[in-house]
């Protein structure tokens, strides 16, 4: 899930990119943060490595990782008041981290 550049924080319920349907499939980490980065304000993962495999602060990207039991939509979907209190403050270069 990401939120584009110049949306409101309401189009970013509606809006979700996954990796494929954005074009990024097949590229790896570091890669893909630049290309994400000329789009999207936040990358949403749960992908709690991501932080440390990569220099997040010389990207104009933040990234949002959410530490869930699992990926679902009945797994993250509790997470969605916790994640939209981060997306107002979360800044380019900065990794938060959303726990239960």
């Amino acid at each position: 899930m990401n939120a584009s550049r110049g949306t409101s924080r309401k189009t970013w319920l509606r809006t979700k990119s996954p990796v494929t349907e954005a074009g990024y499939q097949g590229m790896k980490n570091g890669a893909l943060l630049r290309a994400a980065a000329t789009q999207y304000d936040v990358l949403i993962t749960v992908d709690r490595n991501l932080a440390f495999q990569q220099n997040i602060r010389s990207l104009q990207i933040a990234i949002l990782v959410i530490v869930a039991g699992g990926i679902t939509y009945d797994d993250l979907k509790p997470f969605s008041p916790r994640i939209l209190e981060a997306l107002g403050g979360i800044q380019p270069g900065e990794v938060v981290t959303v726990t239960s």
